[in-house]
């Protein structure tokens, strides 16, 4: 029959496996008998792949519902379509056949696939008879196939054919493209078996394998020797001084201490008798009772532990509490989920111990991950509480911790992963909590993965997450990652492709060739597609690729980074991409001044106050955030840039600017604010940063454009702010005062009355701090000249500002 059957490479206890997945236990088949069905079953999973049995079962209960003349006891597929088209319309009439599992069930029988049968016939005999059917579930071993005895590509492919992906396609081309995506597949799982097969190179020294020394003729036998066993030493204790007492004393002691350094999470400690046998009475403690138990303590004195359900555990009482809303705030039930782990591991060695309690508490706790959002606490805390299990665990007994992630965490966490982008990293924490911190554990934990994840784009995203929880590579885990990232560039997703060119920076930091060897490739993406993040994230690869290059000679990546930086940063970009480039491209203008023209443009398209905002200095590294989110909720943190860029070149590109649109008064005006803010930034970061003759040399670059910035309103005040920097932080001092063009400004200013009063009075108090401060004599000469430059001043509002002056 076919179920005895091999296929390929595939090992005889597969087949056995297999051949046991198409049994029916004794219960379903004593109930099949009873039924009294028109024909004797003799395969199970060709018997019932047409329907026509399923039919006549059904037949039996709904009599008046299912006509057996309208199905056919055929093979054809035609005919099996028809009759589970049929059952199929009247189960979901029905909501007691919803367990079923619907269409991909009724497909995974009609095409014969092992254990499809009999899983079906166990559903449909509990719809029916309402009763539980008790089956053995087997724990599934990982078997040790040799290479030479594993299923090739063509053998994989030929299987493939006899399912209905590929049964049901009649097009030529969709069967090519489904056979080459198995063949990939096949080709991917192979790649991780070696991965996790080599892993990182031994420590030890390899050892060789000698053959046997043949005893030579007339060779005498060697002589056997005694072997000197040294005797056990025994240390006793002297009865006089210490006795067995005292150590039952010293014993309980030490147990107190225990238990008092666990009070607040109300775990008792396993007491053990002096042969380090427990002592009668003692038993491991159970999960509910630890977690009943640190609830009572955690709720003493509050409301909330009266309004919990009594007919309940203590924890699920608190769960379903904190569901339901009302009784706790969210900020109150994350600080007690967030200690659930106690330091001790007394918890996390209950949960290791019984894998069905770990199983009921990761359960318990799914709605938890799942139903709150990515930034409310009591999400955030229960991350933080399986992390904190999962390196208890992997301290405890890492293969362990591996197996009680694949078996019972990861199946919930890899729907979460699923249904949830935003979620993504903080889920793979957990992930990556439970394996150890070693590169072969790693390996192990993507290949469990990818296993768990059938959807490609979403692994890849994973894949591009996990490499920045990676705090090492090697170049077997770096080529891992860079397998999947260069998939990932060629799929048509463009979130996928921008989380994989988030890879690429980090790539340099361990091996730069592998970011180097894309980037001719990658620079093609900024013509190609429009995805906004796809080009916030080839403006930080271009960056980091020049940052790496500085120190190299010449290279044609070097023309590709520029190239995409000079394409993607422009005044005509979106205002988001252009702050991503303001805030990577500022530490390159040192080394590549081709760059400035390009970049004071963009500095002076942003409105006035993003423009302030970028420029600032706050408490944290960062100036501000992209009011975007990334795919995978990633957020878009924008770095300081007055601190790293040149601001030496970039001031003299606004006031070359500044002369070439001096002709142009529209774009004069339109400008002028932007480019006073940047030039004030400018002036005020070299007066921190750099020596005092830099302030002398820019101010005689800059001194004309200064000084016409007083003549207006929206630009005044930042003319004094330069002026009063270069006063005060200029060696030798310089007379800001002094000069045909600030003597004809201030005439001009003076002499226009009340239409210049806030230009008035903020020169009024930018010369009142020169007065006061050693620089009154300069104020006197200036004030003098406006008295006999302009009619009237005794009686213009500019001379009742500075009336106190003059007197002085």
């Amino acid at each position: 029959m076919s179920n005895g059957t091999t296929v390929g490479g595939t090992t005889a206890a597969s087949s056995l496996v297999a051949t046991a997945s198409n049994k029916l236990n004794r219960e379903l088949l004593r109930w099949l008998q009873s039924l009294d069905l028109a024909y004797s079953l003799k395969n199970i999973k060709r018997d019932f792949s047409n329907g026509f049995l399923i039919a006549e079962i059904m037949s039996r209960y709904y009599d008046k519902d299912i006509s057996m003349h309208s199905f056919d006891n055929g093979i054809g597929l035609k005919v099996k379509k028809d009759n589970w088209d049929q059952l199929l319309k009247f189960m979901q009439k029905i909501p007691e056949f919803d367990p079923l599992g619907g269409k991909p069930a009724a497909d995974a029988v009609m095409h014969c696939e092992n254990g499809a049968a009999v899983t079906y016939l166990g559903r449909l005999y509990q719809c029916l008879t309402k009763r539980e059917l008790q089956t053995v579930q087997p724990r599934p071993v990982e078997e040790d196939i040799p290479p030479y005895a594993k299923p090739t590509g063509s053998t994989l492919i030929r299987e493939k054919m006899r399912g209905p992906e590929f049964v049901e396609t009649l097009d030529e081309l969709q069967i090519g493209q489904k056979a080459r995506t198995v063949n990939a597949r096949h080709e991917e799982s192979l790649q991780l078996e070696r991965l996790a097969e080599s892993g990182p190179t031994s420590l030890e020294p390899a050892k060789m394998v000698r053959p046997r020394k043949q005893k030579l003729v007339g060779e005498e036998s060697p002589i056997c020797t005694h072997a000197v066993v040294k005797e056990v030493q025994i240390k006793t204790i002297d009865d006089k001084n210490f006795n067995l007492a005292q150590l039952r004393a010293m014993r309980d002691a030490n147990a107190s201490m225990l238990q008092s350094g666990q009070a607040e999470y109300g775990y008792g400690i396993d007491q053990l008798d002096l042969d380090g046998a427990p002592e009668k009475g003692s038993v491991k403690r159970r999960v509910m009772d630890l977690l009943n138990e640190y609830i009572s303590r955690k709720l003493t004195g509050t409301p909330v532990l009266s309004q919990l359900d009594g007919r309940k555990d203590r924890f699920e009482g608190f769960l379903e509490a904190m569901w339901a809303g009302g009784v706790l705030h969210d900020q109150d039930a994350a600080g007690v989920l967030e200690h659930v782990v106690d330091p001790g591991g007394v918890l996390a060695g209950a949960l290791m111990d019984s894998p069905k309690d770990f199983a009921k508490f990761a359960g318990m706790l799914h709605p938890c991950l799942n139903d709150y959002g990515d930034d409310n606490p009591i999400f955030l805390a229960t991350v933080h509480m399986h992390t904190t299990l999962g390196a208890q665990a992997v301290k405890r007994d890492a293969n362990a911790a591996a197996m009680l992630l694949s078996d019972f965490a990861l199946p919930r966490l890899a729907s979460l992963i699923t249904t949830w982008p935003s979620k993504r990293h903080a889920l793979l924490k957990i992930v990556y909590s439970f394996s150890a911190p070693k590169l072969v554990a790693h390996i192990q934990v993507i290949k469990r993965l990818r296993e768990a994840l059938p959807r490609m784009d979403v692994f890849i995203d994973c894949i591009s997450l996990l490499l920045g929880l990676e705090t090492e590579l090697d170049e077997t885990l770096a080529d891992l990652y860079y397998y999947y990232c260069c998939m990932g560039l060629d799929m048509p997703h463009e979130k996928l492709r921008a989380a994989c060119l988030s890879m690429l920076p980090r790539f340099l930091a361990w091996q730069p060739s592998l970011t180097l060897d894309l980037i001719a490739r990658v620079s093609e993406f900024s013509t190609r597609y429009a995805w906004w993040e796809v080009k916030a994230q080839l403006i930080i690869v271009a960056s980091a690729v020049l940052t790496h290059l500085t120190s190299q000679p010449p290279c044609d990546q070097l023309d590709c980074a520029l190239t995409i930086l000079q394409r993607e940063v422009t005044p005509r970009a979106p205002v988001n991409l252009r702050r991503v480039g303001i805030a990577y491209m500022a530490k390159l203008l040192w080394h590549f001044q081709e760059l400035v023209p390009t970049y004071v443009d963009v500095l002076r398209s942003l409105p006035l106050h993003m423009l302030q905002e970028v420029v600032s200095i706050p408490n944290e590294p960062f100036v501000g955030t992209l009011p975007l989110q990334g795919g995978s909720g990633a957020i878009y943190q924008l770095p300081v840039v007055r601190n790293v860029w040149d601001s030496s070149a970039i001031a003299k590109q606004v006031y070359l600017d500044f002369n070439d649109t001096a002709s142009d008064e529209g774009a004069h005006d339109h400008h002028h604010p932007q480019s006073m803010t940047i030039l004030q930034v400018c002036f005020d970061q070299i007066a921190r940063d750099q020596p005092p003759e830099h302030v002398n040399e820019l101010f005689a670059w800059t001194q004309s454009m200064v000084v016409a910035g007083l003549e207006h309103d929206h630009s005044c005040e930042m003319g004094v702010a330069i002026l009063s920097t270069v006063a005060f932080y200029s060696s030798p001092s310089i007379n800001v005062l002094d000069g045909p063009t600030m003597d004809q400004t201030l005439t001009r200013i003076c002499s226009s009355g009340r239409e210049a009063h806030v230009r008035l009075n903020i020169l009024a108090q930018f010369l009142h701090q020169l007065y006061v401060s050693n620089h009154a004599s300069a104020v006197k000469v200036a004030l003098n000249k406006l008295k006999s430059s302009v009619r009237s001043f005794h009686d213009s509002p500019f001379a009742a500002a500075v009336h106190d002056l003059l007197e002085g």
